[in-house]
């Protein structure tokens, strides 16, 4: 498989996703240490495990090249304490990591306050983890489909994308069970609806989400308008 050309259309789903105005970066997985990354994100992978020291890597470059199509010079994409990345001033971002891919989507739309993006592997998720990711009511939802394996995969991925979105709002941490996942298969868009108040945001608050499957990857998307 033509691995660039890959990366061209993982790119291009991303950019559906999201509004104009958002940057969209790709790389690959098995980039070389250190190849392009600024010194001070250097520093803050030094001690890692290689298999960690590339993912890093691999997010940060996909993080330039986000910045870069958003037509602004590339700067460093620091990491917090809690291991989140820190944007540069003015910069609202988000990063993942799936198989032989990393993406990232950035902007400075002021219209725009926090992004979420997270894909994964179309792999089924693991039966004994169900019971941590999915509500009751979700599970019995997607026992009633087609495809429940992909289905059960898909609300992982959006619950995982709606929690990157609110994190940089919120700076909370939660477990599954405080979003469910409403889904619209036809429109390919999704609802992650907080099941309690995570402040700012009030208990039985939305946020909207798209998705898209294909070429074994899932990919969610979350926008929350300042």
């Amino acid at each position: 498989m033509n691995e660039s050309g890959l990366f061209q259309r993982l790119g291009a789903r991303v950019t559906e996703l999201f509004p104009a105005g958002v940057g969209v970066g790709v790389c690959g997985s098995d980039i070389a240490l250190y190849d392009g990354l600024f010194h001070v994100e250097q520093r803050a992978i030094l001690g890692a495990a290689p298999a960690r020291q590339r993912e890093f890597l691999a997010g940060r470059m996909a993080a330039r090249r986000a910045q870069q199509a958003l037509g602004r010079a590339p700067q460093p994409v620091l990491m917090g304490a809690d291991r989140a990345p820190v944007w540069p001033a003015g910069l609202r971002g988000s990063i993942s990591h799936a198989g032989r891919a990393c993406v990232a989507v950035v902007t400075d739309d002021p219209a725009i306050a926090a992004m979420g993006v997270d894909i994964e592997d179309d792999a089924p998720l693991p039966k004994d983890i169900h019971d941590t990711v999915l509500l009751p009511e979700e599970q019995h939802w997607i026992g009633q489909q087609t495809s429940p394996d992909l289905l059960a995969r898909l609300f992982f991925s959006a619950k995982e994308c709606a929690y990157k979105a609110q994190y940089p709002l919120t700076r909370q941490l939660f477990g599954f069970d405080v979003i469910t996942i409403r889904p619209d298969l036809l429109a390919r868009s999704f609802e992650a609806q907080f099941m309690q108040a995570v402040p700012p945001f009030a208990s039985g608050a939305l946020l909207a989400g798209r998705f898209s499957i294909d070429e074994g990857l899932i990919i969610t998307a979350v926008t929350i308008p300042a």
